[in-house]
């Protein structure tokens, strides 16, 4: 009866401690895919994503002077499919990119981020022209043309309002790229967050969009 009993207790015991464990395997694992960035706010990095880095960068970079010319005012953070950086040759069979643009100007030069519609028919009119532009200006030089493109809405995004627009480009023969833009105005800065990835792997990578979507948690400043 005692052992028993000892047994029950002892099950018990090790039952609490697999599940503590496990909690704080978990929350562990949450925690650092986190990222806190100081002029942003926060966002997570999936397990199938890396930040862009070394060379790859670099050759970004310089190829986003080339289009768009010196941005002092513009701070980028880019995730794309794990092991690029690396040219593991399984990372090409797939496309998948994240990407943070801030734009900074002066107080008061953005409406503030605001937990209520404060966006109106002309923020609407004002991405839709400077897309137009870009398809006039940029996309040639980058040898970009549009597929299909929807009409750019006002929603919620987690506690904030911004903008939404979503087409599908290709360069030259490649396949089809869905790409989604989100543009939260915050004051003295823009953010513009875009998700893509080719539409043959939407299976693959649009839950996975989602959830960082989800995870984003800006700083009002």
């Amino acid at each position: 009866m005692m052992n028993n009993r000892y047994n029950k207790i002892k099950s018990s015991i090790f039952l609490l401690l697999a599940l503590f464990m496990s909690f704080h395997l978990v929350s562990f694992k949450a925690a650092k895919q986190a990222l806190k960035i100081d002029y942003f706010g926060e966002i997570s990095l999936p397990d199938e994503m890396e930040i862009q880095a070394g060379s790859l960068k670099e050759l970004t970079d310089a190829y986003g002077k080339t289009i768009l010319g010196n941005l002092d005012n513009h701070q980028s953070l880019v995730f794309q499919q794990k092991g690029l950086n690396s040219a593991d040759p399984n990372s090409f069979k797939t496309y998948a990119r994240v990407v943070i643009d801030t734009y900074m100007g002066e107080k008061g030069t953005y409406k503030q981020l605001s937990e209520k519609n404060n966006l109106t028919n002309e923020d609407i009119s004002f991405y839709k022209s400077n897309f137009e532009t870009q398809l006039k200006t940029i996309w040639p030089q980058a040898k970009q043309k549009l597929i299909s493109s929807t009409e750019t809405v006002i929603i919620k995004v987690g506690n904030h309002y911004c903008t939404k627009h979503s087409y599908i480009r290709q360069l030259e023969n490649s396949p089809q790229v869905f790409v989604e833009v989100f543009r939260f105005q915050n004051n003295d800065r823009v953010h513009l967050i875009s998700f893509s990835y080719r539409t043959q792997d939407e299976t693959k990578w649009k839950n996975i969009m989602d959830s960082v979507l989800k995870s984003i948690k800006l700083t009002k400043f």
